[in-house]
């Protein structure tokens, strides 16, 4: 089965709402793909990551990031 999610990529659970980064992926034997995602909220007194939560892959979309102004790899040189 082809990989939907780039680790990496900001995710996005279809049916929590719930988004992070893919951190870890796990194939099982006789399952479904799973992705480890990491909340980018941070515990206030520790500085740690709230939650981390694994999904079925299936369930994750990619998250489109916006590009905004500055520099680009394709702007032409002078």
């Amino acid at each position: 089965m082809a990989e939907v999610v780039k680790l990496g990529s900001e995710v996005k659970d279809k049916f929590t709402g719930f988004s992070g980064i893919a951190m870890a992926r796990t194939h099982y034997l006789f399952g479904c793909d799973r992705i480890g995602v990491l909340s980018p909220k941070l515990e206030k007194e520790t500085g740690e990551p709230k939650e981390y939560i694994w999904f079925d892959e299936q369930q994750l979309t990619e998250v489109k990031i916006e590009e905004k102004g500055g520099p680009r790899q394709d702007a032409p040189s002078r």
